[in-house]
């Protein structure tokens, strides 16, 4: 690595300190077993990573895969049951929302996608393992976003990686911390912003609460977040859009 690389993205507390000190940033490797394309609905593939008790009844088993990742997944959970009235009616109904879903995804959705990977500052993004990072302005902490729409943040702590996901949370394009915060983090994606509130001081690997979604109209899918100076206000751009959409998220 030369000594002349651009550090204007590194967090800017790391650019007062001797060079050799950044080999001591932890290393970031995903395995192909963490990682699953977004999209897929199978439970060995898109439920593998929701901490779901397996003593748990079945329906609080449903409901745990539906309020985290989605309704497709959590039918095939419920066609699973050894009930077979469960199981025929749970696959049917999966079988039917996957092709109302394919009927419903109209082209200028697709195209919306194509123009995003088109102009996205990350090279090959459809296809790419990590679809953008962003460093904290004030602090060692760094948010990844990747292909199986989950974000990742890596601190100094290597063993707690605390892990964003919601079935909201589809196709990220970029990513924004707000200032002056420990852990308040800016999610742009097809469905619109999410905002994410990570406790630093927590050592468990999923938030206590749920992202707050903004979204308004055709303005999505969101390719542009960035804060104001003093944190109040969040800017958001859109492909879809010719206008910037300015919010106040403490009042929404």
């Amino acid at each position: 690595m030369s000594r002349s690389l651009n550090l204007s993205n590194f967090p800017p507390s790391a650019e007062t300190i001797g060079f050799s000190a950044r080999d001591h940033y932890p290393d970031i490797v995903f395995m192909r077993e963490m990682l699953h394309p977004p999209g897929h609905n199978r439970r060995t593939d898109s439920t593998r990573d929701v901490m779901v008790p397996v003593t748990e009844s079945l329906p609080k088993r449903i409901l745990s895969i539906f309020m985290e990742i989605g309704l497709l997944e959590a039918l095939g959970e419920a066609a699973q049951s050894e009930s077979r009235f469960i199981s025929r009616t749970a696959t049917y109904l999966q079988l039917v929302g996957r092709r109302f879903k394919q009927y419903w995804q109209s082209y200028p959705c697709e195209q919306s996608m194509d123009l995003v990977a088109k102009h996205s500052q990350t090279r090959n993004w459809h296809k790419s393992t990590i679809r953008c990072m962003c460093w904290h302005p004030l602090c060692f902490k760094l948010a990844v976003a990747t292909i199986d729409d989950t974000v990742r943040i890596y601190t100094r702590k290597p063993g707690v990686t605390p892990i964003l996901r919601t079935s909201l949370q589809k196709a990220i394009t970029c990513l924004a911390w707000r200032p002056y915060t420990g852990g308040e983090l800016a999610v742009g994606c097809q469905t619109g912003v999410l905002i994410w509130s990570v406790d630093p001081t927590s050592q468990i690997t999923r938030p206590l609460s749920q992202a707050v979604h903004l979204q308004h109209g055709r303005h999505q899918p969101v390719t542009a977040v960035s804060w104001s100076s003093n944190g109040e206000l969040l800017v958001t751009a859109s492909i879809n859009d010719t206008h910037l959409l300015v919010w106040n998220v403490d009042q929404q």
